[in-house]
């Protein structure tokens, strides 16, 4: 009996440890289910923390690109490396992030330094020529008045120059004189200084010499130039006036009425003011003469462009008809780009920006981008005296006087993208040359301009006569480095730069659309609704295709896009179809689309893949060889106005109505969008990738200068913040 007592027992025994070890089991179990469910709890918690955080830093970077404060693009790239560590949370917007970067990267901005010189007050600036340093005269001196040359980067002193000053009255407590102005001769040796009672002092910077001194009159000397070969000073001092320093002789120059002036490259002199802006040859005589309100400070910016202050007004002047053609406005004064006469324009070396300031009362400097008439920037200025202004030599730093010191700015230029071909007009097309130049063709009554420049440099000007008609501005460039363009009135003009204008081509029609094939046929649209190929040479007829019929059907017969590749073309129409032409303009296929007119196409290089940009904003592929449409691309709300394949037919851009560019990554078939660089000043009215490089042009609607962007740059800075591709 004991023995069974004893086995119960420890049968009993061993079912309690075991219900005790299923309990352990199962208590160990809820515990790791708990643990578990805590830390996908800690885990979601902290991804939403995280997401929140990338969503917090996106809306920071829209708002500074918005608002455009001083230094916005310097603290966006401040935060970009946090933002692309949240990317791991949430790696589907890494081409959202990616854009954001490439807002800031193409954005142009302007940062505080220190101010240098201290207790230093100077009342006039200027740039040597050659070595690129800042020239600064005092403002007020009783006895001598000092110049001083200075680096703009380190604020470094290099050297100083001391005239005798010319006070009135009694000695330190009478009317002291002061360096109103200073100028510089284009080969850097000659330093013109003008003064507050009518000087103009000549000194030599090359070789120890006393200096010569010119008595223009009896007032202050307020502007000063030099001639493009350095033998005539020019200085406002009651009207304008001209000194042969070498012989020194006073020349005659028609300008008595002037109060500002500015040098064209080619020795023309733009002189402003009392209602009157007039251009005087080499010599001083009046070539022609406008009559203008106002007449502040004038500037020129290129052979295109000239600014002029009306006042309160900045403007865009055509120096071929001296008429103002656009009005620069700071948006919190609506109708004015400073408070009080605008005094000094300072235009930026690369001649895509300006630096402008108002009178002693207007303590702001503000810089705009020429292209858009965007404002880039508005800067205080502290004090009371007056303000001139100066860029370094190589643009990079903006200097303005101050009481007892001189401000600075560091100029944020961005290294990804240029502006070619500014124009006081609006630019109607634009397109890349095989040498690496972009064409441009201005808006225009009676004539146009056509311009042919690098990015960042001086266009070449020509003017092309366009009478009143049918046709639409366009460009297109030959492989050979001709252009074939399109105007108001009918017919085709061919033309090679650097050539005489010739004649038009086809003048009994009207064109629209140009483009050059591969081989050099060149493809029109011709009266609205006709395409035709010509032989470039003979500047005849190769064959030709209407879509008239479409009139009967939908009424709508009219081609609104064009595309030309290796093997034939595409063309779009308002009616919403796209047709597909060989070589010879014969038709080969339609592809229908009703109610949805086409604004754009391109094709890539190889002419199998077509893609057209829509009035409803899709992005439509088709693969010619296979007759067959692919799914749609997400392009532009409103309408999708460019597209562009890139020379490999591996980058795709588009850009539409909602002032925003796409870029695409294509592998075959496939499109994976790379970024949306959005908030254009406008519209994007044309896409075109340089035959030979990553450069993309990019015009938009409105502006009056091309951007060239470069791919290479921009994805090398995008890569260095860690969001390249």
């Amino acid at each position: 009996m004991r023995a069974y007592d004893r086995y119960r027992q420890r049968v009993t025994d061993a079912d309690t440890a075991a219900t005790l070890a299923d309990s352990e089991r199962r208590a160990r179990d809820a515990a790791e289910k708990l643990a578990a469910q805590e830390k996908l709890a800690r885990d979601a918690a902290e991804k939403l923390v995280r997401v929140q955080e990338l969503n917090g830093l996106l809306t920071d970077f829209r708002n500074r690109e918005s608002a455009r404060p001083p230094g916005w693009t310097e603290r966006t790239r401040s935060d970009l490396p946090r933002a692309v560590e949240l990317l791991a949370t949430d790696p589907g917007r890494r081409a959202e992030l990616r854009g954001a970067a490439a807002r800031a990267v193409l954005s142009a901005d302007l940062i505080p330094m220190d101010p240098v010189q201290d207790g230093f007050s100077a009342a006039a600036l200027a740039t040597h020529p050659l070595t690129g340093e800042l020239i600064a005269g005092e403002h007020i001196g009783f006895i001598t008045l000092e110049v001083r040359f200075f680096d703009a980067e380190t604020g470094a002193l290099a050297r100083r120059v001391v005239l005798r000053a010319e006070s009135r009255g009694a000695a330190l407590v009478g009317d002291p004189d002061h360096v109103r102005a200073l100028a510089v001769s284009p080969c850097g040796r000659w330093l013109f200084a003008g003064t507050r009672y009518g000087r103009v002092v000549r000194l030599d910077l090359h070789a120890p010499s006393p200096p010569r001194t010119w008595h223009v009159g009896t007032t202050a000397v307020t502007r000063l130039a030099v001639s493009p070969d350095g033998a005539t000073a020019l200085a406002v001092c009651n009207g304008l006036r001209a000194w042969d320093h070498a012989r020194d002789t006073e020349r005659p120059v028609d300008g008595a009425w002037a109060t500002a002036l500015a040098v064209l490259p080619t020795g023309e002199v733009l002189a402003s003011g009392r209602g009157k802006l007039a251009q005087l040859n080499p010599d001083g005589s009046a070539a022609r003469s406008a009559e203008l309100p106002g007449g502040g400070a004038v500037a020129v910016a290129g052979p295109g462009l000239v600014l002029r202050g009306d006042d309160r007004k900045l403007e865009y002047v055509d120096p071929s008809a001296l008429a103002p053609t656009e009005g620069l406005t700071d948006p919190a004064l609506r109708r004015a780009a400073h408070e009080k006469p605008i005094r000094n324009i300072a235009v930026h070396p690369d001649g895509a920006y300006a630096a402008t300031s108002g009178d002693d009362a207007d303590r702001f400097v503000r810089v705009w981008e020429l292209a858009s008439c965007r404002l880039v920037a508005s800067v205080p200025v502290p004090g009371n005296g007056p303000i001139a202004l100066a860029w370094s030599g190589d643009g990079s730093v903006l200097c303005a006087t101050a009481d007892k010191k001189l401000a600075r700015w560091r100029f944020v230029v961005p290294r990804a993208v240029r502006f070619a071909c500014a124009c006081a007009h609006e630019l109607d097309a634009a397109v890349p040359l095989a040498d690496g130049r972009v064409a441009a063709l201005g808006e225009g009554v009676g004539s146009r301009a056509l311009l042919v420049g690098a990015p960042a440099a001086p266009a070449e000007l020509v003017r092309v006569p366009n009478p009143s008609g049918d046709g639409l501005p366009g460009l297109s460039a030959a492989p050979g480095g001709g252009l074939t363009a399109t105007l108001d009135t009918n017919g085709l003009l061919l033309w090679k730069p650097g050539a005489p204008v010739p004649p038009l081509a086809q003048p009994k029609a009207s064109h629209r659309h140009p483009r050059v094939a591969p081989e050099g046929t060149v493809w029109a649209v011709t009266n609205a609704h006709t395409v035709t190929a010509y032989d470039p040479k003979a500047a005849r007829k190769l064959g030709s295709w209407t879509n008239a019929i479409a009139a009967k059907f939908s009424g709508l017969s009219s081609l609104d896009a064009l595309a030309v590749g290796p093997a034939g073309a595409v063309a779009g129409g308002r009616n919403g179809a796209l047709y597909h032409l060989d070589a010879a303009c014969n038709l080969r296929t339609t592809y229908a689309r009703s109610g949805d007119p086409v604004l754009s196409v391109a094709l890539s290089p190889c002419g199998a893949l077509a893609a057209a940009g829509t009035q409803t904003g899709a992005v439509r592929l088709v693969r010619l060889g296979e007759g067959r449409e692919l799914p749609d691309l997400d392009g532009h709300p409103s309408g999708t106005t460019a597209v562009a394949f890139d020379r490999t037919g591996t980058v795709f851009a588009s850009g539409g109505r909602d002032r925003s560019v796409k870029l695409w990554a294509r592998d075959g078939d496939r499109f994976e969008l790379l970024l949306t660089v959005a908030n254009l000043p406008s519209a994007v009215r044309e896409l075109h990738f340089a035959p030979n490089s990553q450069r993309l042009i990019v015009l938009l609607a409105d502006e009056h200068a091309a951007r060239a962007c470069d791919l290479a740059v921009l994805r090398r800075e995008l890569g260095e913040l860690g969001l390249g591709w």
